[in-house]
This record gives structure tokens, C-alpha cells and sequence, in this order.
């Protein structure tokens, strides 16, 4: 999947401040649900997180909070979201 994220809290003006990046979909379990994300913001605490936390060594910090999106496969637990239903999420 496709995300904008950051590895090191560099200024925004460095090339690698913002970086696009391709991570593994994750898999629903429990009561989680997998969505498919079609818009996402970059928010003032975003800018602020990517300022004061730092991903662990060698992972990323993932930006965009808020998103607009529907579901995409349930895990087994999750039985009330119809597949096609489409929402604006605050994302975590």
C-alpha cells in the first residue's frame, strides 16, 4: 500500500523530510476491518508529530490521519459493516 511517511524528523525542506513509501497491507483480525483509503489529510498535528516523534531505528512514522474510505474485507469477528459502505474516518 502507498503512504507518505518519515523515518528521521528533518526539516521540511530537506528532500527526505516527506518521503513516499510502500508498505505491506496489513490483514484485519478481531473486530478490525480493512479499508481502502481514497484521500487522506496532512493535518497541523501531523506537522507537529513529524517535528517531535521519531520512528523507532529503522521504521516509518506514518502522516495522514483523516481519511476517506471504504471497507474493504472484515475480519471474522466483524459482522455489521456492509463491504461497500463508504465513510470519512479519523484514521488510527
Amino acid at each position: 500500500m502507498k503512504a507518505i511517511g518519515y523515518q528521521h524528523s528533518l526539516p521540511i525542506e530537506d528532500k527526505n523530510a516527506l518521503q513516499d513509501i510502500e508498505l505491506e497491507i496489513p490483514k484485519a483480525s478481531g473486530h478490525d476491518i480493512l479499508v481502502e483509503v481514497q484521500a487522506v489529510s496532512v493535518n497541523p498535528v501531523d506537522y507537529k508529530i513529524r517535528q517531535r516523534v521519531a520512528p523507532e531505528q529503522g521504521e516509518w512514522k506514518i502522516l495522514g490521519w483523516d481519511a476517506a474510505a471504504s471497507s474493504k474485507r472484515p475480519a471474522k469477528k466483524q459482522l455489521c459493516l456492509n463491504p461497500a459502505i463508504r465513510s470519512g474516518t479519523p484514521a488510527t
